[in-house]
């Protein structure tokens, strides 16, 4: 009997009969896939017994041989359907490919705030035959760490801010059976943490280790970071969270502006960041092609760190500027920088 499930691909919903799951086992353009596609999938449903919301759910996928790596929600070849709690993982894509009877491991997980997290571990051996259904599954809550024993006694887990850079350390007192540890970012408020890299552990030891992951993230007020640390059976443990603010810029730099080209009726404002590396006044001056001076605004004692300023696309008199490219200049200190914009009426 066919069995049939609901899909999303590409924001276009289908209905399809296990025969037809082949449309997830095609070659993806751009996709690194070293092994024949190969799809797994399977339903999952919150412990209020409906699918988790989609801004709520992710999932990473690995063989548990090579914890390094990895797929996730968002990889090519795989996603979540929230209608029906469905998700799915082309296998193919795993850049280090993969054979029959190799062990996928799949961590299904569900947020509900900050520190509310819910989740399933699934383990299963590859079968090759390209189109697995896993079943339907139902997350559980997960426990505090300090509720319960752990193969790695982790002491310590900071983070400092040098040159633009995150360095996150931590230490371990003791480790059993560890295979290292997945470090993942989310950024501000989102609820959702990438994973960023893998440090390999030492498996079994009684003395204390020393591990160090450098980070360059993107330009945000502040970040989020933690640690799963991965068995060499697979199993996985969750970090405490910590959280990095204060970013704080090596030099003086003025970035392009916000929308761009900026409609004034539409977007009510363009937005220009800039960053400093320490405390000081900033004036910034707009300049129409014949170099006239159109605006000018001054922000003073400004802390290190990233900041903006607010064109309403006005002169300094409060009138419409006329819709064409302009200059603007960013004054701190003996330096000025510039960059152009474009203003649509």
């Amino acid at each position: 009997m066919e069995v049939k499930v609901k899909v999303f691909l590409q924001g276009i919903q289908a209905t399809v009969g296990a025969a037809l799951l082949t449309i997830f086992l095609l070659p993806v353009p751009g996709a690194e896939a070293q092994s024949t596609p190969h799809v797994v999938w399977g339903k999952v449903l919150n412990s209020r017994m409906v699918p988790p919301k989609s801004e709520s759910f992710m999932f990473y996928a690995y063989i548990q041989s090579r914890p390094a790596d990895i797929l996730t929600h968002k990889s090519v070849g795989c996603g979540y359907s929230e209608a029906e709690g469905i998700w799915y993982i082309n296998t193919g894509n795993f850049k280090s490919g993969w054979q029959v009877g190799d062990v996928l491991v799949v961590e299904l997980l569900g947020f509900d705030g900050r520190s509310s997290i819910e989740r399933k571990l699934l383990q299963r051996s590859l079968t090759g035959s390209g189109n697995e259904y896993w079943g339907e599954y139902i997350l559980e809550p997960v426990p505090h760490l300090a509720d319960r024993p752990l193969p790695v006694e982790l002491a310590e887990f900071t983070a400092r801010i040098k040159n633009r850079r995150i360095e996150l350390l931590w230490k371990t007192l003791s480790e059993r059976n560890n295979s290292g540890f997945r470090v993942e970012r989310a950024i501000e408020n989102r609820s959702d943490f990438v994973p960023l890299g893998f440090v390999e552990g030492q498996g079994t030891v009684q003395k204390e280790t020393v591990y160090r992951f450098v980070d360059t993230p993107p330009r945000a007020s502040y970040y989020r970071y933690r640690l799963v640390q991965i068995d060499q059976d697979g199993k996985t443990q969750i970090s405490n969270t910590i959280e990095v603010s204060g970013y704080i810029p090596s030099e003086f730099s003025l970035l392009q502006n916000y929308p761009n080209p900026f409609k004034a009726q539409m977007h009510g404002t363009t937005r220009i960041p800039f960053e400093l590396h320490q405390a000081g006044d900033v004036t910034l001056k707009i300049y129409n092609l014949r170099g006239r001076l159109i605006k000018e605004m001054t922000l003073p004692s400004l802390n290190p760190g990233v900041h903006s300023i607010t064109w309403d696309g006005r002169n300094q008199l409060g009138y419409p500027v006329p819709a064409g490219s302009y200059f603007y200049e960013l004054s701190f200190g003996d330096q000025v920088h510039r960059k152009a914009l474009i203003l649509i009426r």
